[in-house]
């Protein structure tokens, strides 16, 4: 299967869109999660809270991007060494949120792990709330962003 055939058929990317650079995704708002709205969760001991938090973003098992409303200093930098686990971590960290996490790394095509369903690679803004990245032991960057965690 190609990848354009499996962007168009796998439910996977339903609500996801390529972005103008061919290479990395967004979501309409409409489709994405508010970051307040799952800060304000994460804080709370409401369970009538989480209730409504699942049915509306974690029940149909579909990921989101975040709405792109700042979220400094929330931001997360999951620095990690290359090979040491840190795509097990970023899936373990999206199935439980029900964010996408971004990646500061270089994607100059559709890659194996955004077809895997990692497709905050290349992504940095405020659509993404952990980013990973390998600095200090891989400084290759491309899309720099700030973090206070």
């Amino acid at each position: 299967m190609l990848c354009s055939e499996r962007f168009m058929t796998d439910p996977t990317f339903a609500k996801v869109k390529l972005r103008p650079d061919g290479v990395r995704f967004y979501m309409e708002k409409d489709d994405c999660m508010s970051f307040k709205e799952f800060w304000d969760l994460m804080r709370s001991k409401d369970f009538e809270k989480y209730a409504k938090f699942n049915e509306k973003y974690l029940e149909s098992g579909e990921k989101r991007f975040l709405d792109g409303e700042s979220i400094s200093p929330q931001k997360v930098a999951l620095n990690t060494y290359p090979r040491s686990g840190n795509t097990l971590a970023r899936k373990f960290i999206e199935n439980i949120s029900g964010i996408y996490t971004g990646s500061g790394m270089t994607v100059p095509s559709p890659m194996p792990l955004q077809m895997a369903g990692h497709l905050g690679d290349g992504i940095t803004d405020d659509t993404c709330w952990v980013i990973k990245a390998h600095y200090p032991n891989a400084p290759t960057n491309k899309y720099a962003f700030k973090c206070n965690k």
